[in-house]
């Protein structure tokens, strides 16, 4: 589809899905109130199922701007989420002649002497970028360490080796595909798809165009700051571009794993990086939903799940840096029971002070603290401009209080519904989530669908109040909690958990 066609499908949705907001909010003006709640939730369903399907349609960036409307429960409401938050991003790959181009362009020559190999079938693909699995040309001496077995957060090993090769292939033959037919290490090459970035401009240009007439020319776009949540948006996108930028998050994410036992991150040859195309070791193992993946693994489901649990609060209070898209697919379980997070285009950041922030609000939730909840909020810059914070710390606890009073008294706090009651009252409030939160809902809400799933038998509120309370209230076997103004370091008490 050439591109000014393209922009005309994207202009033809976002003209029909506006039209039937229009009409049916005019519609529902003159019904009464109960079966005006109900007919609108009917039509936000219908309109977020159709954008769902139109996304995965026209795939590129459309998929991500249905994913990252998916987590903006304080601006959409929850039944259009809902639709939204099923989209999945998986579509077919391109084809592998315009792949090869891609990456002879990259390298400036094919075949790539750094590679031994490179498998033309793709083992992912996604709407920005696919994985091939491929072989580099030769070990060399650094490589071959790491690819021995010191992977990051291995039990029993440390990862010392450099995490790219240091010396050139010593041997030559020609594979299928011309390149080095001797295999050193198994590698996992990231291609971002050909033409993807000129596609990327024109959907920006496009969405640019129906997020400012939106902001102009209706109330809900003027009172949510469209402008603002695009451009948080366009910069996500282009940072999802980048794959020099994913290879350093990907790096700094394996240092922090590095000595946590059970959790590892793959390797980065950072130096075989080039603009669109990322090389990282191949991960070998299943995805952590597999049939008899925990029984081969030597694994109980609550204990894998628990570790789960307590690795995404480390990540949010103790690093810093989070895994934004933790789907059973970028979570590999290897035979040894070793947790493996691979796939770091969808990463969050907080920084010291909104890491101390988020644990104010799991303190102050656990305990009925709607002072804190509030405080909490306005150091996270939840508020907008002129926003009553008696207002909102009310509605809060008028929502939450019954909810854990209940919760106290049958010795069960049910998550799941205070969530949902949250996502209620940040619709209703004059609260609007910044960017550096935008993935944050969606990653905690596949946590929890995961660990559930892994641990059936147990409420994940239960496993989750017990990660809490180890971490942030002090009655576990650890508890930490951010140091004011620190770098990502916790205060501990004990020990810190094996998993």
């Amino acid at each position: 589809m050439s591109g000014w066609l393209r922009s005309l499908a994207v202009l033809w949705l976002a003209a029909q899905v506006g039209w039937s907001f229009w009409r049916a909010s005019r519609r529902a003006r003159r019904l009464p109130p109960p079966e005006r709640q109900a007919f609108m939730a009917g039509v936000y369903r219908r309109e977020g199922a159709r954008l769902r399907r139109a996304s995965l349609r026209l795939a590129g960036l459309i998929i991500k701007v249905g994913q990252f409307l998916s987590t903006r429960v304080d601006v959409l409401p929850g039944e259009f989420v809902q639709e939204l938050a099923e989209l999945q991003d998986l579509v077919p790959p391109a084809p592998w002649p315009r792949v090869r181009e891609r990456l002879a362009h990259a390298y400036g020559r094919w075949p790539i002497p750094d590679f031994a190999e490179i498998e033309p079938t793709a083992v992912a693909a996604a709407s920005l970028a696919q994985v091939h699995r491929g072989w580099l040309a030769s070990p060399g001496p650094g490589a071959r360490a790491d690819a021995a077995g010191a992977r990051a957060g291995a039990p029993g090993a440390r990862a010392e080796a450099p995490d790219a090769p240091t010396e050139e292939p010593d041997a030559r033959g020609e594979s299928p595909d011309g390149a080095s037919a001797t295999r050193g290490p198994m590698v996992a090459v990231k291609i971002w798809r050909p033409g993807i970035e000129r596609l990327v401009e024109t959907d920006l240009g496009t969405l640019r165009t129906v997020a400012g007439f939106v902001a102009r020319h209706t109330a809900w776009g003027r009172r949510i700051d469209l402008m603002a949540l695009f451009g948080e948006f366009e910069a996500t996108t282009r940072e999802e571009l980048d794959a020099f930028h994913e290879a350093d998050r990907a790096l700094e994410f394996r240092r922090n794993v590095s000595e946590r036992v059970g959790i590892g991150a793959p390797a980065v040859f950072r130096e075989l990086t080039r603009p669109g195309v990322l090389v990282m070791e191949f991960v070998e193992g299943e995805r952590i939903d597999a049939p008899g993946a925990l029984a081969r693994a030597g694994l109980r489901g609550r204990e894998l799940a628990d570790r789960l649990t307590h690795e995404y609060l480390r990540q949010l209070l103790w690093d810093g840096l989070f895994h934004a898209d933790p789907h059973p697919g970028n979570l590999i379980l290897q035979p040894d029971g070793t947790l493996v997070f691979v796939d770091f285009g969808m990463m969050g950041r907080l920084g010291p002070a909104d890491r101390e922030g988020v644990a104010l609000l799991l303190r102050s939730l656990f305990t009925g603290d709607w002072v804190g909840v509030s405080e909490a909020f306005v150091r996270l810059d939840f508020l907008r401009p002129g926003a009553d914070l008696r207002q909102i710390r009310d509605r809060l606890r008028g929502l939450l209080e019954p909810a854990l009073e209940e919760a106290l008294n049958a010795r069960r706090l049910d998550v799941f519904r205070i969530l949902h009651q949250v996502e209620t009252a940040l619709y209703e409030l004059p609260v609007q989530i910044p960017a550096r939160f935008a993935f944050l809902g969606r990653a905690l809400g596949m946590v929890m669908g995961l660990a559930t799933r892994l641990n059936p038998e147990e409420p994940f509120e239960q496993q989750f109040r017990r990660a809490v309370e180890d971490m942030l209230l002090g009655k576990g076997a650890f508890a930490t909690a951010p140091r004011p103004g620190g770098g990502g370091e916790a205060v501990e008490r004990g020990r810190r958990p094996s998993g």
